[in-house]
């Protein structure tokens, strides 16, 4: 989600289930080595082609 749609992260968060954006912070951080928005600014930059979707 976070690659293909420009909703807050905090909301993805939530629909993921998550109680709080800082424990989706954590888990994603732990998981991935970045926080969810430099994820997205990663994707973003290395594949300039793709669209992001306004959901």
């Amino acid at each position: 989600m976070l690659i293909i749609t420009r909703q807050k992260i905090s909301d993805i968060a939530g629909q993921c289930g998550f109680n709080s954006f800082s424990q989706f912070n954590r888990v994603f951080n732990k998981l991935s080595g970045m926080s969810p928005s430099a994820f997205r600014k990663h994707q973003a930059s290395s594949s300039p082609s793709s669209t992001l979707l306004s959901y």
